[in-house]
């Protein structure tokens, strides 16, 4: 029974676990990504081939917003400052999917580059999934995040996934973007 006006402690069997924090120094960029993390969906400039970043949205070429030669594509493209410095760990790509007549053209290698202020930094190859009935490919670079200290990046389209109904020497690109660490 308390008896008010009196002073009263109850010792607590209640045991609390101890709080863990997370050295920040060892904190990863795949960790940081489900929290912080962002699609950049509008670009300041655009050069090269324009259709790689010009958020058209596009999977047709009768509208001209796809890139779709006999080339290997070359997009480049400069994000608000905002995000300059800011890692990329991520790449989207949107091309024909497999059923339809474009989906061989789909890019067969992505070359990702950054510009340092002086000169485009190769940082590297990736190898894209057969086509198949999907449009878009999320390529994943949080195990090895991709300088960003300008802001300008550079991706090549190379080559593409065989000679089906015509389209050998085509490469194909609806879009593409990058995802930065917020």
């Amino acid at each position: 029974m308390i008896e008010l006006g009196k002073a009263h402690s109850k010792p607590s069997d209640l045991v609390l676990p101890a709080l863990v924090v997370p050295d920040a120094a060892i904190t990863t960029a795949e960790a940081l990504n489900a929290f912080d993390a962002l699609w950049i969906d509008k670009w300041t400039q655009v050069t090269g081939d324009v259709a790689v970043f010009d958020r058209n949205w596009t999977y047709s070429n009768a509208t001209n917003g796809v890139f779709n030669q006999e080339r290997n594509w070359d997009g480049q493209a400069t994000m608000d400052p905002e995000h300059a410095g800011k890692p990329i760990i991520g790449a989207r790509y949107w091309f024909a999917p497999i059923g339809q007549p474009n989906g061989h053209k789909k890019t067969r290698y992505l070359d990702l580059y950054y510009w340092d202020g002086n000169k485009w930094v190769f940082h590297v190859r990736w190898n894209t999934a057969y086509p198949s009935a999907l449009s878009v490919e999320d390529l994943d670079l949080t195990g090895n995040p991709m300088p960003n200290p300008t802001g300008r990046i550079r991706i090549n389209g190379i080559s593409n996934w065989g000679n089906v109904n015509g389209s050998f020497n085509y490469r194909w690109v609806s879009e593409c973007t990058v995802r930065v660490l917020g």
